[in-house]
């Protein structure tokens, strides 16, 4: 299966029968045979027609053949007339000449007369001429001139039967008019009856070898008629598959006016139906594909006036209009032309301002899209302002479309035409559709420029807020730094609002700043005050603490050295007589030593006295270095002039120039030399002085070693007499220690005691004092903090 739709079964056409048809049985029977059956009916049904026929034939031949016998008089009576018309002669004018030619052209049998027409309405014969019998009559008068009137009142052909010397004749009349028209006379033709006779018999005979060959024909038309039938049906069958296969042009013949050919007639009505309807969809699309194009070009548009320019240039190409116009209406109901698009040749309205009363009495109903055509201004019963304002334009026919925005007029699309022109229902709706795009593209291009209008208003407003923000904040900035003394200035807008609460924000922070300061003021001069008092219990505590354990040590040393006193006091008198012995042995070494300075001091003296004599010399060197290098100076000087005077010498003091540039290459060496010299006797005079220094400080050391060495002597003397006198007290400390001992014992506990009560509480001191370090940080902290804030 495929994915094509399906196309709907087809029903079998439901019988309708004519209820003219019921109610006879035999006509039914007849209308139910098949269409063979019908035709073959024709030829029996031909013959009783044609036995009718002969039956009544006579009867018809008779009618007949006088309807033909009046025509042949109207025959002869128009050629009659047509001669007398091309007579040079006038009509009345020759008489004899006139009835020559009624006589020459009148046939045998037949009777013509020519009337004239008076000037008082009248009728005279003027000619007339009969053959019967072969003798010929002239000037025979009709006896009854009634056909002569009917034929001046008719100005036509008239006929009627009458009797001319007892001869029934068939008389035709017309009037003769001349050059201009006007009627001048009545021509007669009659033709004998009695003629007919032959022709009846004639015909007669005629008729029935007619009806013999009829019946023949109508046997061999029976054959015809069944393809008579059957081809216009089988053709029609042929065109209808063809105009179902989308060939639209094709056509149904008509061959009759019988059921198929109406039913021919029916399917190119039909036809044509379904190909007008197919061109007014194509024509329904060009025009849906210009509207398009048109509402493509207006939807491109950036402004009003672009807009309107391409609709009225659009729709004048489209409508084949002369011109088109768009009139714009303001806020108080002026209009103006803006926008025109006119064909070349008329004139010009743009820019025109239109102040039309009849308009501003329309704008309700153009408001409600009513529009107004107009065929022809001329036909249409304008009124005369409307007529004077249309007709220097040129306007006959008009098209007026309503553009409206936002429920207002906001103009009029109209397209002129300068001749008549029926609008047709396309060219309305066209026009219309481009009118409401123009609204549409109008009220959006409003909307866009309102749009744009309000971000340029809000971007205003924006960049004000941020410069007023940005203001604002550099008014603030100071807060920043703790400087609660600013002062905002305040506008009547949003960052003013804001403004001014940031000065009730600031006033409300600068008076907590300025009662925060002095509560961390207070704290801190309490904490600092408390926390002394606990600092100096504490340290009181901790000395006191400190100087009982240093009194228990003590104590306790006491004791021990109470103890050791009495062992060391032996000790101490059997060491005493050892130092008195060593005593005596150091006099005799320090004896010893004093000997040995004083020849150390002799020694660097002499050496002292040598150094300075060489530092003597040692200037003599420098003077006589310094004569060398004036010596090397000078030489070096002559050897210069000497070398000068050879060059000026030339070839001849070459030689002497070379020896005095050897001498002068001597004399540098020289001065170089004595330059070294030079800096290593000032080296020399430089260490010799220094030795020269520190020999005689040496000597005053050995000086000063010296006395120390008798002061030691001394001491050593001295030494050995206290020792005696210690010798005895330590016999009087070895009494004293056993008492001491005994009171230690007592004291230490007693401050054993004391030590802890003064350790808890210096323990409890240190703790109140750490928390108070606490409390005096953070109050510092915060007065730190506190202290940023400007606040006067």
């Amino acid at each position: 299966m495929n994915n094509l739709p399906q196309l709907p079964q087809t029903k079998k056409p439901a019988q309708i029968m004519d209820s003219s048809l019921s109610p006879s049985s035999w006509q039914r029977r007849i209308y139910d045979l098949p269409l063979n059956r019908k035709i073959n009916l024709i030829p029996w049904l031909s013959c009783g027609g044609l036995a009718l026929v002969l039956g009544v034939g006579g009867l018809i031949l008779q009618g007949t053949l006088q309807h033909r016998l009046i025509k042949q008089t109207e025959s002869r009576l128009d050629l009659k007339s047509k001669v007398i018309l091309l007579s040079p002669t006038p009509l009345g004018t020759n008489l004899s000449a006139l009835a020559k030619t009624i006589t020459a052209v009148t046939e045998e049998q037949d009777y013509s007369a020519v009337y004239l027409l008076q000037a008082d309405g009248t009728v005279t014969l003027a000619s007339s001429s009969a053959q019967i019998g072969g003798t010929t009559s002239t000037n025979l008068a009709l006896p009854d001139q009634q056909i002569l009137e009917q034929a001046i009142n008719s100005q036509g052909k008239v006929h009627q039967t009458t009797t001319i010397k007892g001869h029934k004749y068939v008389l035709a009349a017309q009037v003769i008019n001349d050059s201009k028209g006007n009627p001048v006379g009545v021509l007669v033709h009659g033709t004998l009856v009695q003629s007919l006779n032959h022709i009846l018999q004639s015909s007669l005979l005629a008729q029935s070898l007619l009806s013999l060959i009829m019946l023949i024909f109508i046997i061999y038309l029976n054959h015809l008629l069944k393809q008579a039938i059957a081809k216009p049906i089988q053709s029609l069958q042929t065109v209808a598959q063809d105009f179902s296969r989308g060939n639209l042009r094709v056509r149904a013949k008509i061959y009759a006016q019988d059921e198929v050919g109406m039913l021919s007639s029916t399917f190119n009505a039909l036809a044509d139906s379904i190909e007008l309807n197919e061109a007014r969809l194509k024509q329904d699309a060009e025009s849906s594909r210009l509207l398009q194009g048109i509402i493509y070009s207006l939807t491109q548009a950036s402004n009003a006036p672009e807009a309107w320019q391409t609709a009225v240039a659009s729709s004048r190409q489209v409508l084949q209009a002369d011109r088109v116009i768009y009139q714009g209406f303001d806020l108080h109901g002026r209009g103006k032309v803006v926008a025109e698009a006119v064909k070349e040749g008329f004139p010009q309205i743009l820019g025109t301002e239109i102040n039309d009363p009849v308009a501003e009495k329309d704008a309700k109903t153009y408001q409600q899209g009513q529009v107004k055509a107009i065929a022809n201004i001329y036909q249409e019963k304008l009124d005369d302002y409307h007529l004077k304002m249309l007709e220097p334009l040129a306007v006959v026919a008009c098209l007026i479309t309503p553009v409206v925005t936002a429920n207002r007029l906001a103009g009029l699309l109209i397209a002129h035409h300068c001749s008549a022109r029926t609008w047709d229902s396309g060219e309305i709706s066209l026009l219309t559709r481009i009118a409401e795009q123009v609204g549409r593209t109008v009220e959006k291009i409003e909307l866009l420029e309102q749009q744009q209008q309000a971000q340029q208003q809000e971007r205003a407003a924006k960049e004000n807020l941020q410069r007023r923000a940005l203001e604002l904040l550099m008014e603030v900035d100071p807060v920043s730094q703790g400087d609660l003394t600013v002062q905002v200035k305040v506008q009547s807008d949003e960052i003013g609002t804001i403004g001014d609460s940031y000065n009730a924000t600031i006033e409300s922070l600068r008076q907590l700043v300025s009662q925060v300061k002095t509560a961390a003021l207070q704290v801190s001069i309490t904490t600092s005050d408390k926390d002394r008092s606990i600092q100096e219990l504490s340290i009181g505590a901790s000395a006191q603490t400190t100087e009982i354990n240093a009194a228990l040590k003590r104590i306790q040393g006491i004791t021990n050295s109470i103890q050791a006193v009495a062992h060391n006091a032996k000790t101490a008198e059997a060491a005493m007589l050892k130092a008195t012995q060593t005593v005596k042995a150091g006099d005799e070494a320090m004896n010893q030593t004093v000997a040995g300075f004083q020849e150390i001091r002799d020694t660097v003296a002499a050496t002292a006295k040598k150094v300075k004599r060489l530092g003597e010399s040692s200037q003599k060197i420098s003077k006589v270095v310094n004569v060398i290098s004036n010596f090397a100076d000078q030489t070096n000087l002559l050897a210069l002039n000497a070398s000068i005077e050879a060059a000026h010498a030339g070839e001849e003091g070459r030689g002497f120039a070379v020896v005095a540039e050897e001498v002068r290459s001597l004399a540098r060496q020289s001065a170089e030399a004595t330059a070294e010299i030079e800096a290593l006797v000032a080296e020399i005079q430089l260490e010799t002085k220094e030795v020269v220094a520190a020999m005689e400080a040496g000597t005053e050391q050995v000086v000063a070693g010296t006395k120390l060495v008798d002061k030691t002597r001394v001491s050593l003397i001295q030494i050995a007499d206290v020792s005696q006198e210690i010798n005895q007290l330590v016999a009087e400390i070895a009494a004293a220690t056993v008492e001491q001992s005994q009171d230690s014992a007592v004291v230490t506990k007693t401050m054993l005691d004391v030590a802890e009560i003064s350790n808890q509480t210096a323990t409890e001191a240190i703790a109140v004092s750490a928390s108070f370090q606490d409390l005096l940080i953070v109050a510092q902290q915060l007065e730190n903090s506190v202290a940023k804030f400007k606040v006067s």
